[in-house]
């Protein structure tokens, strides 16, 4: 079977297709943002079931809203919350749930790779609100725009945290290599 090549339309015009009944445009969402759904969940959940599950229940919240759904943001932005509240609810049913401060212990596991290690001891380092646009930025890849939505913060808010965060990790003496000095 050959792989089906990526839909060139955008995220709002493949929504719109799909809430007009164009199966093929609903594929075409869901394959290009599977990765990201389940990196992100896995980072929610700590599980591979369960961040499987909770791929499948996004998906399917975007189906049922579909028909009535018309695409003002990014799908990622609009998706955001959906994963973060069900892999929650994910994690309340298996009885371990991923408090916010425990933000990074759902990031790969440590690994014998030295600089992942040296990553996450760094990223460790930084307060919740600073680690999380850290994340949300580099891992996630959204804009500051959609960080500022997806957390419900001013702009900014966003800038800031970002820009201090950044002064964090320069000052801290695990990133100095980072930064040449």
């Amino acid at each position: 079977m050959s792989p089906v090549p990526d839909d060139p339309r955008s995220d709002a015009q493949l929504v719109a297709a799909a809430a007009g009944g164009e199966t093929s445009a609903f594929d075409a969402l869901f394959r290009r943002h599977r990765d990201w759904t389940y990196r992100l969940a896995y980072r929610f959940t700590g599980t591979d079931a369960d961040a499987w599950d909770v791929l499948q229940e996004a998906f399917l919240y975007l189906a049922r809203r579909m028909p009535s759904l018309t695409l003002t943001t990014s799908l990622r932005t609009l998706l955001f919350p959906a994963i973060r509240n069900l892999a929650i609810k994910a994690n309340t049913k298996r009885r371990k749930l991923v408090a916010g401060e425990e933000l990074l212990a759902a990031l790969p596991a440590r690994s014998s790779d030295q600089s992942t290690d040296n990553l996450l001891q760094v990223l460790e380092s930084l307060g919740l609100p600073h680690r999380q646009v850290v994340i949300l930025r580099y891992i996630d890849d959204l804009s500051l725009e959609e960080i500022a939505e997806v957390l419900a913060i001013p702009l900014g808010t966003a800038k800031s945290r970002l820009f201090h965060a950044h002064r964090l990790l320069r000052d801290n003496p695990r990133c100095r290599k980072y930064f040449g000095q």
